[in-house]
């Protein structure tokens, strides 16, 4: 199923929130409500999505968040243990892993780490080394955060 939607993050206040419109341009609607997406550096923030699932990933601070297309059903997935902020977030192809980057709060100590979908449990007693394998076989299109 294709949501023929654009996403994209917008400024509102002092918040950036995720919205959706149209192929067109048209039915521009703010995604997300209470909790924006924040965290280390607005430059660096990431969020994702994946037409299988039905559902939006994004960061604030330290947690991930998962919420739908439509803005319902806000879920906190994950929180890092170690207070880092997350930046970066992405799929696995099979939509079943998600790929987490986060660093501290001077945008230094990065760490990846991986969360399975169901449950999501943490899968970070991996080596460094073992993470950015795992990483570039879920996603071989794309580079590998650093």
């Amino acid at each position: 199923m294709s949501l023929n939607k654009i996403f994209f993050l917008r400024n509102n206040g002092a918040e950036t929130h995720i919205y959706s419109m149209n192929l067109d341009g048209s039915d521009v609607i703010q995604i997300t409500e209470n909790i924006p997406v924040a965290g280390f550096n607005l430059e660096e923030l990431d969020f994702t999505w994946k037409d299988e699932n039905n559902r939006i990933l994004y960061p604030y601070f330290d947690k991930l968040f998962s919420i739908s297309p439509e803005g319902s059903a806000l879920q906190l997935l994950h929180q890092t243990t170690n207070g880092n902020f997350i930046t970066e977030i992405d799929w696995s192809t099979d939509v079943d892993k998600i790929a987490v980057k986060s660093n501290n709060n001077s945008g230094a100590n990065k760490y990846i780490e991986g969360v399975s979908k169901s449950p999501f449990e943490r899968l970070d007693n991996l080596g460094l080394e073992r993470i950015l394998q795992w990483y570039e076989s879920l996603c071989p299109n794309q580079d590998v955060p650093t």
